[in-house]
């Protein structure tokens, strides 16, 4: 199964932690598409996105806007 989500993990809302919570009881690999964060600077990978999202070893980053160009901090 492939669950996949994208613009997932903007600092000014819980979404994030929410949506990971829904994603973590579902069987699969998870695809992180489209912008991982609102600007894709390493503070937000680093401080939104990898406490949530990249925090897990089925999570793979596809391409996506400002996200693209960079790896998350936890090298994914």
């Amino acid at each position: 199964m492939l669950l996949n989500g994208g613009d997932i993990s903007a600092c000014s809302t819980t979404g994030a932690a929410q949506t990971a919570q829904i994603v973590a009881r579902e069987p699969g690999t998870v695809m992180a598409g489209g912008d991982l964060t609102d600007s894709g600077t390493a503070d937000q990978l680093a401080n939104c996105y990898d406490p949530t999202w990249g925090s897990g070893p089925r999570v793979r980053v596809g391409p996506g806007g400002v996200s693209s160009p960079r790896r998350t901090s936890a090298g994914r």
